[in-house]
Formats: C-alpha cells, structure tokens, sequence
C-alpha cells in the first residue's frame, strides 16, 4: 500500500500489487532503453518506504542501482519502524537473490552534495548518472551544483511527484 501526499487534499491509500509493479516495470524499461539508459549508473534519492522500494526494482534494469540516497535518516525517532525492517528485508533480499543492491546512505535535503559529488566523479569516470527523485530535490540538487561549481552536463535525472513549474 501506497499513499499519496495529500498536497492538494488529504492523503490517499493507493494500492500496489503484482499487476501494478509489473506493468510500471516494462513502462519504467521501455523508457530507459529509448533514452538508451539501460547501461547507466543508476542511484534514487528519497524517502524511505514503499515508493522507494518500487523504484529501487524498477532501475535494476540493466544494472542494479549504483547508489541508494535517503532523504531522511533512517535510524532516527521519527521514521517509522515499517521502513527501518522493509529498507533492509529489500536490501538483504536483493542479496539472497545474487543482486547487489547497495546500502542506504542518508543524504538530507538540506545538504545534497555528496550526491553532486557522486555525480561528478561518475561523469569524469566517462559512465551517465542518473538519478531518480521528485521534483523539490531535483532542484535542491542542481542549485547545490551550482552553488559549489559542479558541471551537471551528462547527468540524467529522473524526477516525479509534482510537475516542475516557473518560480514564483
């Protein structure tokens, strides 16, 4: 079960089965390959939970991700014991499946530059990073490359949520 996050109403349950997954699955492949992404560096930086985990199946294609960035630190009080047991049941699953899925790191929002840094080192490695997040961190991203000189040429991103709109 999934829920929505209420921006304009209040939240709503959003079921996700097998049939859901599979098809967002072949959806998520087709448009990796037409962006010729199937071989990139693939990482996702959010919250913990079930649209993380989606995500984290989702990208396997081609390659496990490369990275895994949490937006909110998965050991403090405030994070609900459900994301603590299914992050590592995903990651110790992945594992007995012989796919390496890397570890969780916490990644704040309000500090977004390892990621850049990530970035940075895949692009001069000559690979393609792509990252998957919404749409608020997309930007904090890329206003923290700038900030810090960072070239974000050649990176993909892959954001969702909200549609990207002019600022106010």
């Amino acid at each position: 079960m999934h829920r929505s996050s209420g921006s304009r109403g209040p939240r709503t349950a959003v079921p996700i089965d097998l049939d859901y997954l599979r098809e967002n699955a072949v959806n998520t492949c087709l448009a990796l390959e037409a962006r010729d992404g199937l071989g990139w560096q693939h990482a996702i930086w959010a919250d913990p939970g079930s649209a993380v985990l989606v995500q984290l199946l989702f990208c396997a294609f081609g390659s496990p991700p490369a990275r895994w960035f949490l937006q909110v630190d998965p050991t403090g009080p405030e994070v609900h014991p459900r994301y603590r047991w299914s992050g590592r049941a995903v990651y110790w699953g992945s594992r007995l499946a012989g796919v390496q899925l890397p570890r969780p790191q916490h990644v704040p929002l309000d500090g977004p530059l390892p990621i850049v840094r990530w970035i940075e080192r895949t692009l001069r490695a000559g690979r393609t990073p792509h990252l998957i997040t919404f749409t608020s961190p997309a930007v904090l991203l890329c206003q923290a490359a700038l900030d810090s000189g960072v070239d974000l040429s050649g990176a993909q991103l892959s954001v969702g949520g909200v549609p990207f709109t002019p600022a106010l």
